[in-house]
């Protein structure tokens, strides 16, 4: 009975393992990745952007520098943690987390892409006041026909640094940006294609991208 119980455990620790045990996390130019155990795949886990809003298409690339094949967009590393793959402001941007201000902006009626929001009446003591001005801006994420699985794919979860962190400008506004995705997938990709920006599974037929905002 204790044989047949260890058995399971065994069994189950095996089918938790992801591969990326004991990854390893590398940067390559603005992208951040993380290794296999084996060091022979490689998971595409960041993208830290500049700001500058003409570089907003992000190529997923087939290899790193070394040859190393990338394989995944997002996944699970140690037994099991999800770890997303994430649109990020490089650490060089001078960014504020708008989490640290009062926004009190009032209504107005200044057209999109630009417009500032309803007036916020949620005011915590003690942090500043400040007045944003929103801006919807688009990301086309290229993938890569070796890209053969993806993690936890949202909008919410990818974008999410970007929206709720903002960038000071010179009149004193916080400018934020609402990000949405686009996708293109390498023909060559068997496990998913895109159609007019959207990332479907090959095999099911289904969207990928989850727009949970």
């Amino acid at each position: 009975m204790k044989k047949a119980l260890l058995f399971v455990l065994f069994a189950m620790l095996l089918t938790a393992c992801t591969g990326y045990n004991d990854s390893e996390y590398i940067t390559e130019g603005n992208r951040g990745y993380e290794l296999s155990n084996d060091r022979r795949e490689a998971m595409i886990k960041d993208y830290f952007w500049d700001g500058d809003e003409s570089h907003t298409v992000i190529d997923i690339p087939e290899e790193l520098s070394d040859g190393t094949p990338v394989k995944k967009l997002g996944g699970f590393i140690g037994i099991g943690v999800p770890t997303n793959f994430e649109i990020k402001y490089d650490p060089a941007v001078d960014y504020v987390n708008l989490s640290t201000l009062n926004i009190i902006n009032e209504e107005t009626d200044s057209p999109e892409p630009v417009s500032a929001a309803a007036a916020d009446t949620d005011i915590t003591p003690g942090k500043e006041d400040a007045v944003a001005v929103y801006k919807d801006i688009v990301f086309t994420v290229n993938v890569s026909k070796n890209i053969a699985k993806m993690g936890n794919m949202s909008t919410y979860n990818i974008c999410y640094q970007i929206s709720s962190r903002g960038i000071r400008q010179d009149d004193g506004t916080v400018l934020v940006y609402r990000p949405t995705l686009r996708f293109n997938v390498a023909p060559l990709n068997t496990n998913f294609y895109a159609e007019d920006g959207v990332l479907y599974n090959r095999s099911t037929g289904e969207a990928v991208l989850r727009d949970d905002y």
